[in-house]
C-alpha cells in the first residue's frame, strides 16, 4: 500500500507542468541570489499591436537576444495587457513549445488594478497613459536576478556583433551606464523580413537571424538620443538610484533623468559611448503610443505638439520613493523555462 502511493505521488508529480510546479516556484527559491545571471535583459510591452506587427517583432527580438552565451535571463514586464486579447505569457509559452528558448523567459504582469493603483498612488488617476513604458521596466530592474541589466524595447533586434561586445562588457567590472555609438540604427518594417513566428526548424530560424546579421553588418548611420533602446549597467546601481522616475501623466523624456539620478546616486560612474553596442530596430507607426487608439494617439499628439512637455518627464525629475516599481503591490509573474 505504501508502495502504490509513493508511486501514484510520483506520476502527478512528473504530470505536473513544468511551468505550474517548477515555474516560479523552482525559479524563486533558486534564482533569488543576488547575481545569480550575469545580465538580465529587462522590456516592457503588451499585446496592443503598437506600430503594427508587433508580436513579429517581439519574436525577432526575442530569438536575437535568445543568442546571448553568458548566464541570462529575460524579463518581460506586461503592463495592463488588452482585455479580451491573449496575453504576452501565453503567446511566448506556445511560440517556446513550439521550438525551446535557450534563456529563461519572466513575465511580470503589471494587472488593470495594478495600474490603476500605481496611477492613484502617484495621485493622477486621470492619466491618458493605459501603458506606462518606464515604470514597467522599473518593475523589470526589481525582478531582475543578473549582475548586470540589459534595458532595452522588444522591437529591436540584436546581431551576434552586438551580442560579443555585451558578453565583453558583462565579463568586466565597470560600473558605468554603457551605450551604442550610435544607439540605435533603424531598419526596415517587419513586413520586409520573414516572419520567425510559426517556424518549428531551428536551423531555419538561425538562418534568417544570420541574414539580418549579415544587413546589419558595418551599418552604423543611426541614433545618439534613444537610449531607452539600450542601456547596460549594473543592478545593484540602478537600484540604488531608484530606476526611472515616475510620473503616469508622461510617456517620454525619462532617460537623461535616468541617467543623472544612476550618476549622481553612485560617484564615479559615467555614461560610456561604445562603438559595438548598437541595437537595430525595426521601423513602425508611432500612432498608438502610451496604450491610446490610433485616432486617440493622433489627436492628443497634435494637441500636444506645441505643449510637449506636457507629455514629457517634469522638470526638475521627480524623486522615487521606496515603493517605486510596484514595490508595494502584489504582481502575477510567469516563469517560461526549458
Amino acid at each position: 500500500m505504501v508502495c502504490m502511493r509513493f508511486f501514484v505521488f510520483l506520476s502527478i508529480f512528473f504530470s505536473l507542468s513544468k511551468e505550474n510546479l517548477w515555474g516560479e516556484n523552482y525559479y524563486n527559491n533558486n534564482c533569488n541570489n543576488e547575481n545569480y545571471y550575469k545580465v538580465s535583459v529587462v522590456c516592457s510591452g503588451r499585446n496592443d499591436d503598437y506600430g503594427g506587427n508587433f508580436l513579429d517583432r517581439l519574436e525577432y527580438f526575442l530569438r536575437s537576444i535568445d543568442r546571448l552565451t553568458v548566464p541570462a535571463e529575460i524579463i518581460l514586464v506586461e503592463w495592463n495587457p488588452i482585455p479580451n486579447k491573449p496575453k504576452l505569457s501565453e503567446i511566448i509559452k506556445i511560440w517556446n513549445d513550439r521550438l525551446k528558448y535557450s534563456n529563461p523567459i519572466v513575465i511580470v504582469e503589471v494587472s488593470k488594478e495594478n495600474h490603476d493603483l500605481f496611477c492613484s498612488y502617484y495621485k493622477q488617476a486621470d492619466s491618458k497613459y493605459t501603458f506606462q513604458e518606464y515604470p514597467a521596466k522599473n518593475v523589470g530592474f526589481r525582478h531582475a536576478r543578473g549582475k548586470y541589466i540589459i534595458q532595452t524595447n522588444p522591437d529591436n533586434f540584436y546581431c551576434t556583433d552586438t551580442l560579443k561586445h555585451i558578453q565583453e562588457i558583462v565579463n568586466e567590472d565597470t560600473n558605468d551606464i554603457s551605450v551604442g555609438s550610435p544607439v540605435r540604427v533603424d531598419l526596415q518594417p517587419i513586413l520586409n523580413f520573414k516572419s520567425l513566428i510559426n517556424i518549428t526548424d531551428e536551423s531555419v530560424v538561425n538562418e534568417y537571424l544570420e541574414l539580418l546579421d549579415a544587413h546589419c553588418q558595418g551599418n552604423r548611420n543611426g541614433h545618439t538620443t534613444p537610449l531607452g533602446d539600450f542601456m547596460l549597467f549594473k543592478r545593484e546601481l540602478a537600484l540604488k538610484s531608484k530606476g526611472f522616475p515616475e510620473f503616469p501623466s508622461g510617456i517620454h523624456h525619462f532617460e537623461m533623468p535616468f541617467v543623472e539620478a544612476f550618476l549622481n546616486a553612485n560617484h564615479g560612474s559615467q555614461l560610456r559611448r561604445l562603438d559595438g553596442l548598437t541595437v537595430y530596430h525595426f521601423d513602425h507607426s508611432r500612432w498608438g503610443g502610451g496604450g491610446l487608439s490610433q485616432s486617440d494617439g493622433y489627436r492628443l499628439l497634435k494637441q500636444s505638439a506645441s505643449k510637449s512637455s506636457l507629455l514629457g518627464c517634469p522638470s526638475p525629475a521627480p524623486v522615487n520613493d521606496e515603493n517605486w516599481g510596484l514595490a508595494n503591490q502584489k504582481l502575477k509573474k510567469t516563469i517560461i523555462e526549458n
